[in-house]
């Protein structure tokens, strides 16, 4: 069986399983997880809350933090966590 992991079409910066035709990049770190570009590692902010959430609706990691981000129809109020109706509404 041919191993994805071992060519230079893996962009994994830590871990990588072979799947069949592909490969999944993985983290080490506990805390960390696999981005959006499915290969580097990030710490995950929006699961360090000690049980209480960081946004109102979603919350998405960045690196280095997070951002919260409404549902259609709502905004980011000011104070970036809470989710307000615009202006006229």
């Amino acid at each position: 069986s041919y191993d994805e992991c071992s060519t230079n079409t893996n962009t994994c910066t830590e871990g990588c399983v072979d799947t069949i035709g592909s490969f999944v990049c993985t983290c080490n770190i506990p805390g960390y997880i696999v981005g959006a570009d499915g290969g580097t590692c990030m710490y995950d902010a929006c699961s360090e809350s000690d049980g209480h959430s960081l946004c109102q609706d979603t919350c998405s990691n960045t690196p280095g933090g997070f951002e919260c981000v409404c549902s259609d129809g709502f905004e980011l109020a000011p104070d970036n966590r809470s989710c307000i109706l615009p202006d006229g509404y």
